[in-house]
């Protein structure tokens, strides 16, 4: 693609209306060029809930890196503070629910499994929009695509309530004398650090003025702490013990 760069006046002798036309012509090639180029550029850059506005007229928003660091910066603030309050707190059943399972932790099981199906259809929701699965996707997509990480959402903050209150962050050994493995004590720290990565993501998401990285990487950051947070909670559970049973 030719560089848009605009040419200069014409200065040829003519009258001032061929003058003007000229400048007209250039200035027409000129941005004509780099719309072209935005547009070839805009799916690798925006979000795809924000091509839309992209596309319309107007000044391209000013990119800033305070816009990511303040992300990462709260996130990481969000995942220290559940960390102390997990440990400050004194862990209790009440205000919990089981859901008709028999315990809080079976309940936790089902509804991380949950989390972990939605967590991979939002990648590959987000990969389809982005135009990286080969085929254009279809115009319902956006819109499950943001109802599913809302349910998404609400169902992280639902078992993180219950791990933080009805367990606490958990190292050394419990009350009564048993050792905390090691695994208890990463799927602790993951769960935190999701909550930080959570709130990182939403601000990459409403942020206009972020480089065209920060989606992407939060994103993935989000998608692979939650992960190692399944693996080591609802994967590891069903793998010793089996699919939990309902009832009291």
């Amino acid at each position: 693609m030719p560089r848009c760069t605009p040419r200069g006046r014409r200065n040829n002798g003519a009258d001032g209306l061929e003058r003007w036309a000229g400048q007209w012509r250039s200035t027409a090639r000129y941005a004509s060029c780099w719309v072209a180029q935005t547009l070839a550029g805009v799916g690798a850059q925006e979000h795809p809930d924000l091509m839309a506005e992209s596309s319309s007229p107007g000044p391209t928003p000013a990119r800033s890196m305070t816009v990511p660091l303040t992300g990462f910066a709260v996130g990481a603030v969000v995942a220290v503070l559940l960390g102390v309050f997990g440990r400050a707190h004194d862990p209790t059943l009440a205000g919990t629910t089981t859901l008709g399972f028999r315990t809080v932790l079976a309940m936790k099981v089902v509804v991380t499994v949950a989390i972990g199906v939605i967590a991979v259809l939002q990648l590959l929701g987000a990969l389809w929009l982005y135009g990286k699965l080969g085929a254009a996707a279809p115009p319902w997509l956006g819109t499950a695509h943001r109802v599913s990480g809302s349910i998404g959402v609400l169902l992280i903050a639902f078992v993180a309530y219950h791990c933080l209150w009805a367990l606490g962050l958990e190292y050394g050994t419990l009350p009564d004398g048993e050792p905390v493995s090691t695994r208890t004590l990463v799927h602790g720290i993951l769960g935190c650090l999701v909550i930080g990565a959570l709130v990182t993501k939403v601000v990459a998401v409403r942020s206009r003025h972020a480089p065209g990285w920060f989606l992407p990487v939060a994103g993935g950051l989000l998608f692979t702490l939650l992960m190692a947070a399944v693996l080591t909670s609802a994967v590891w559970y069903l793998a010793a013990k089996g699919w939990p049973a309902s009832g009291y």
